[in-house]
């Protein structure tokens, strides 16, 4: 349904007909938001039991995976999104799962660039203190007030009006808790979101 509907768009410049494409495009984008998300956080054979896994790999897949996304989809919308990774070459392995990181960093990269509806900067980056190792995904997008951010990790909770099903960061607090880490979120209206994966390291 995307396919095509991303087809007529390009074929066309009709403005009732753009208008209609648009609706068609963000319906179904949400759907399969929607389904992926569920899935994510209702199937039962995700391992739990963690095991060694570079960091900087896993951040540089997610990226390149929720490129169409964050860059391409985003260009259409006439926004503009800035993606930089500042992850150091030498953080000890995370003891986590690699489906389970990745499914992570897309979901804080997607929330992120839902949070620029005029367009900005998404910015990754990792530090190790000791045998833990603290991702941070941040964005300088219209950011929570206290209420949104004190219920963000509930499940089903969301502020998004058109996308999304409010499951993202509760499935990422219940994976993250399962490897032994912590979530954990600052955020202020107009000023952006930080979100703080906390990782124990294989060493």
């Amino acid at each position: 349904m995307l396919l095509q509907a991303e087809l007529i768009q390009s074929a066309t410049t009709d403005p009732e007909i753009l208008e209609c494409v648009q609706d068609i495009i963000r319906t179904g984008r949400r759907g399969a938001d929607l389904v992926a998300r569920l899935g994510l956080s209702l199937r039962e054979d995700i391992p739990v039991v963690p095991n060694p896994i570079d960091l900087k790999t896993v951040v540089d897949e997610a990226v390149e995976t929720s490129r169409a996304i964050w860059e391409v989809a985003s260009k259409l919308e006439g926004r503009k999104i800035e993606l930089k990774v500042d992850i150091d070459d030498d953080l000890s392995p995370v003891m986590t799962t690699e489906s389970g990181l990745i499914d992570i960093v897309i979901d804080l990269i997607n929330n992120a660039n839902e949070a620029l509806p005029k367009g900005g900067k998404i910015t990754i980056s990792a530090t190790q203190t000791g045998n833990k190792v603290r991702l941070t995904v941040h964005d300088d997008g219209v950011g929570m007030h206290t209420h949104s951010l004190e219920h963000a990790t509930s499940p089903f909770f969301t502020t998004k009006n058109d996308v999304g099903s409010g499951l993202g960061l509760s499935t990422i607090e219940n994976l993250v808790n399962a490897w032994g880490g912590y979530l954990d979120l600052a955020s202020k209206p107009g000023h952006g979101t930080t979100v703080l994966v906390v990782l124990p390291t294989a060493e």
